[in-house]
């Protein structure tokens, strides 16, 4: 009995110590175990981390083999090389010694290299957007220089999105998104600055212009301009449809002499006229609301208040509008209508410079929201007057005023600016002739034998070589019951009136016809240089 006892209990034993001995050996192995899924964790982290250290183009490509894993269907993603594309794009244009001069740079971004960079800082500021950041793969995005150039491409040439994407490597979706993001930014930052109403310097100054060109009270010139909107809904097609047929959106702008745009009024269907815009506009708000500048002018003698616009004729007989004449018959009324029609082309020539600077509004339209087409449209205004501001020269005389369908700053010059020498030294030694007149550059003398002279001066300048032709010698005019002893140098130089050219007489002479008015305007002669008298 103590024997099997005793075995039992050595048999106990034995499988408790076996027991332990197997739980021992498992602890062994999930040790082991746990250390080599450490050591491939590490290992998996190692490999992450030089795959995300490799560069941008390792990054595209695990991007793709995810895309294509996750989403079958999607479009491969293209290595458009953007960090490249963006060093190239600063040598190009923001370095000091850039690959394209200044000229270049005002050309194609339509305003100076100071005022880009104004911008850009106060955009980046304003939407942190457009400051480059680097992505999950730590490559570093696209320069706020790129964002910026593709929505003043898109702006400035009407350019659709696939075709910036050429120079500044973006997307489409991308390029779009910069465009609105820009354009709302500068509606923000900018409205209060360059769409504000006019201070008091501001109308001293407008004040004082308007005076000099014979319109005292005058602050500038009122009109409006249609914008095609090519993808206009079909439902609103017939609210928006105007007198040409296509569909359009109108603004209303008020202009100043230097092209500056002081109220703008953007959103009216095309299919409404110049009134009715005007019935919904609020540039009379501060009048109705008794907060209109106080401005006193004196005209004729008599004093009256309140500034006030040139308009056109479909605009209302109100004292806010100064119209023409639509009917002149008197000298009064005839000079009347030429000046008021003259500075009224300040909004027409505004209206130019805006379409030839922004062709965005210059062609039709493309996108589908309103409340994006006037965010571009307030966009294109407010640059149009910070390059205004910095450019314009207040100083300069009326000749030069800026060409109003040049995106450049060229200027209008007088004619005897088209050489180096703004004044001519010309001295002509001609005897026994009188001079009648001029036609294209050409001086018209008249000999008491009634023959006609002409005569070209720009070929007889002084220190420069004399040319061959600079005279064209025409035969006599033959005059019934008139001699050369009974003719006086005096009765000459009224009895040929007036000399008119179809073409040059030395660059064209086959097409070159003279009419001569002689005898009171009562008789005219007809010479064909290239064929009756040659050249």
């Amino acid at each position: 009995m103590s024997s099997s006892s005793s075995s039992k209990m050595m048999w106990e034993i034995e499988q408790e110590e076996e027991e332990l001995f197997n739980q021992s050996q498992g602890m062994f192995n999930v040790r082991d175990w746990a250390q080599n899924e450490m050591e491939e964790d590490d290992e998996r982290r190692r490999r992450d981390d030089e795959s995300r250290m490799a560069g941008a183009s390792q990054s595209r490509r695990v991007v793709q083999a995810v895309a294509h894993i996750c989403r079958p269907n999607r479009a491969v993603n293209i290595d458009r090389n953007r960090q490249r594309r963006g060093q190239e794009l600063l040598d190009d244009y923001f370095v000091r010694n850039s690959a394209f001069p200044e000229t270049y740079f005002r050309r194609r971004f339509r305003m100076e290299r100071h005022l880009f960079n104004k911008i850009m800082g106060a955009v980046c500021n304003h939407d942190s957007y457009f400051v480059q950041k680097p992505d999950a793969f730590g490559a570093m995005g696209l320069l706020p220089q790129q964002k910026i150039t593709a929505a003043l491409r898109m702006l400035a040439y009407g350019a659709a999105a696939d075709q910036v994407d050429e120079i500044t490597r973006m997307g489409q979706s991308t390029i779009l998104e910069s465009l609105m993001r820009f354009c709302s930014a500068i509606e923000s930052i900018y409205t209060a600055e360059y769409l504000r109403r006019p201070t008091h310097m501001d109308l001293q100054r407008l004040l004082k212009k308007g005076e000099m060109r014979g319109f005292p009270g005058m602050i500038g010139s009122i009109d409006c301009m249609h914008w095609t909107w090519k993808n206009c809904p079909s439902a609103w097609q017939g609210a928006y449809g105007d007198r040409k047929g296509s569909k359009s959106i109108i603004l209303e702008a008020v202009a100043s002499f230097d092209t500056w745009i002081w109220h703008a009024f953007f959103g009216v269907p095309g299919a409404q006229n110049d009134l009715n815009v005007l019935a919904q506009s609020p540039v009379f708000n501060d009048v109705l609301q008794g907060n209109a500048p106080k401005v006193t002018y004196e005209v004729n003698g008599r004093m009256y208040d309140g500034p006030y616009y040139l308009a056109d004729g479909i605009y209302p007989r109100w004292s806010t509008f100064v119209k023409t004449v639509p009917r002149p018959r008197s000298a009064k009324e005839k000079h009347f209508a030429r000046c008021q029609e003259g500075c009224r082309k300040d909004v027409e020539r505004c209206f130019g410079i805006l379409q030839a600077r922004w062709a965005i509004i210059r062609g039709a339209a493309r996108l589908f929201d309103v409340e994006s087409l006037r965010s571009i449209m307030m966009t294109c205004i407010i640059l149009h007057n910070m390059i205004v501001e910095d450019e314009y020269d207040y100083e300069a005389v009326d000749e030069y005023e800026p060409d109003t369908m040049n995106n450049s700053r060229t200027r209008i010059y007088c004619a005897h600016d088209a050489t180096d020498e703004p004044v001519y030294d010309v001295r002509l030694k001609l005897r026994k002739k009188r001079f009648c007149g001029s036609s294209k550059g050409w001086l018209i003398a008249v000999e008491k034998d009634f023959r006609i002279t002409l005569i070209n001066p720009f070929r007889r300048i002084k220190g420069r070589r004399m040319m061959e032709i600079s005279t064209v010698d025409l035969p006599p005019i033959t005059i019934e019951g008139w001699t050369v002893e009974n003719s006086t140098a005096s009765k000459c130089e009224y009895c040929v009136i007036k000399a008119t050219f179809s073409a040059d007489p030395i660059l064209h002479p086959n097409q070159c016809t003279v009419t001569v008015t002689y005898l009171g305007q009562l008789q005219l002669a007809f010479f064909r240089l290239g064929k009756d008298i040659g050249s």
